[in-house]
This record gives structure tokens, sequence and C-alpha cells, in this order.
């Protein structure tokens, strides 16, 4: 989270359990929750439910903070946790390896 956020995201995520949620998560003016600028209830009504939603944005964010918490350490992403083309772009763009190589390389996913 950069400098200033803290208390931008708390008062977005009142209600919410903070730890839990995207870091772009927010109330809308109208009571509604939106991730990284979009309305849940958008992803219910395309998609239905329930929906996996990943935001890039807090996946980087989470990347870097890991990273920054631990600057010595060769920090990894457990790829069976979840594992698609963008993640890995993602992980392996932010600097972290997979628990089998040393780094991500998504052209070896299909």
């Amino acid at each position: 989270m950069d400098e200033g956020d803290a208390a931008t995201y708390d008062n977005d995520v009142i209600g919410l359990a903070a730890n839990l949620w995207p870091h772009t998560a927010r109330f809308e003016p109208d009571g509604e929750i939106s991730v990284g600028g979009l309305r849940l209830s958008a992803v219910a009504a395309r998609y239905g439910t329930p929906s996996f939603i990943l935001d890039e944005a807090d996946v980087r964010h989470r990347c870097r903070a890991y990273a920054s918490a631990l600057p010595d350490a060769d920090t990894a992403y457990a790829g069976k946790a979840f594992l698609c083309r963008a993640m890995a772009q993602w992980v392996d763009e932010e600097g972290l390896s997979d628990r089998k190589s040393t780094r991500l390389n998504s052209s070896h996913i299909t």
C-alpha cells in the first residue's frame, strides 16, 4: 500500500474484513461493493454467482508487500494455489519465483 493509502483503505472497507478483501475494495456511495472499480453486482449479473475474481492491482500489491517484508529471501508464489497465464505473468513481473523454477514463465502455462 502506498504511503497515505492506509486511512483511505480503512475508510473504504469499514465493515469488511480488510485483511481478506483486495486493497481496492470499496463501498460505493449507494452501499454496493466494488473491487478494482468493478461493482460486484455487475459481475454477478454477467457471470452468476459464485464468481472468482482476481484484482491485478491487489495481486501485484501483495507480491510487493511480501518481497519488501522479506528482502533477503527468495519469495515464492505457490502455483498450486491458483495458476493461469495472467497470474504467472504478474508474479514474475513483481520478481517472485515459483517453487519449481527460478522464475515463473507464463509461456509454459496452457
